[in-house]
């Protein structure tokens, strides 16, 4: 949907960002259900999947609600699928509904939320986080990139694929049956040294949109190292403001060495926005592959976050720190604080 949905009993149906804020009805609608339907025709001769993470738009609603429950249904002709997830608390739930039965058809695809057992709806502000249709091809696929210089490494959803020299700076890979992330390094840099603080290395900041375009950083919204202040603690940062409906998104090439590492740090979002931020989503990405995520709020302080890099020992990764905007990017203030490996 363009437009929010809102009827006078107070239901809601409202795109935000990547994603679809719900919350059902009150007075003679309480204990009702508030839903999206779209239509689509899924193609022939591949796989598909609705996905999408389902939550509490905050963790103040999440400790306040009784819970609420989340379903999408599927359907064609005589045929439906389901799949219903219920949340309580602030650790968001992953929905996966196989859609492959329906292929070939046009199809209707319902987002529905609705109240916990009780049926109140106090404070069921819901998430549907990135909700969409994903096409899986059923066999291996190949793919042509063009390039004046050859690649050192390259990876498919964070695993290993090798190329094969086309001629003309044309290289061509064969991916497995999957839809995903493809990332290609040309340079492989020195392993570094332990402990390294990000804020000491070279990294490379950009804005992503919707259309998942990435851009070059303008003005306020993009980063740059500073101190930053949450909670009243103040700590060497990386500003990362995202921008409307978008994603800061800043990158690092390293090398890990041979052993055991973690990568620590701290999210936050600096002192002064309470009360004017919807909030932030933070994640650490390895080679396109998501580690960690949290949604943070203004007013919460610092929250510690650890990620283990052992996995790529001895490997050269694309390290990514995301910040979504989660659609409103006024007074996003998200930090990076103390981002270290060891």
């Amino acid at each position: 949907p363009q437009e929010p949905v809102q009827a006078w009993w107070n239901a809601q149906a409202v795109p935000l960002g990547e994603g679809v804020f719900m919350h059902p009805p009150f007075r003679r609608y309480r204990g009702g259900s508030t839903w999206l339907e779209y239509r689509l025709t899924l193609p022939a001769g591949v796989r598909a999947e609705f996905r999408t993470r389902v939550g509490f738009y905050s963790p103040w609603a999440a400790e306040r609600s009784t819970g609420m429950t989340f379903m999408v249904t599927a359907g064609a002709g005589g045929e439906q699928l389901s799949r219903s997830e219920h949340v309580r608390g602030n650790e968001p739930r992953e929905m996966v509904l196989d859609l492959t039965p329906l292929r070939g058809r046009q199809v209707m695809i319902r987002l529905e939320t609705s109240p916990g057992a009780d049926g109140s709806p106090d404070y069921d502000h819901g998430l549907w986080m990135r909700p969409r249709v994903v096409l899986l091809p059923v066999r291996e696929h190949e793919v042509e990139v063009s390039s004046p210089q050859e690649p050192v490494q390259a990876w498919w959803n964070a695993q290993a694929v090798s190329w094969r020299p086309r001629g003309e700076g044309r290289y061509r890979l064969t991916l497995p049956p999957a839809s995903g992330m493809l990332v290609m390094l040309f340079r492989s840099p020195q392993p570094v040294a332990l402990p390294l603080s990000l804020s000491q290395v070279p990294f490379h900041s950009a804005l992503m949109g919707t259309d998942g375009v990435m851009h070059e950083q303008s003005g306020y919204l993009g980063s740059a190292v500073a101190s930053g202040t949450c909670g009243r603690v103040t700590k060497e940062s990386l500003s990362a403001h995202p921008p409307p409906n978008g994603k800061n998104v800043l990158s690092f090439v390293l090398t890990l060495p041979a052993r055991e590492t973690t990568l620590r740090g701290f999210a936050g979002i600096g002192d002064g926005a309470e009360g004017k931020t919807n909030g932030v989503r933070f994640s650490v990405e390895v080679n396109g592959k998501e580690l960690w995520s949290q949604e943070v709020q203004a007013g919460t302080g610092w929250q510690p976050f650890s990620v283990s890099l052992s996995e790529w020992a001895g490997q050269t990764v694309l390290l990514r720190l995301v910040t979504d905007s989660l659609g409103d990017f006024s007074w996003d203030w998200a930090l990076w604080g103390e981002v270290r490996i060891e």
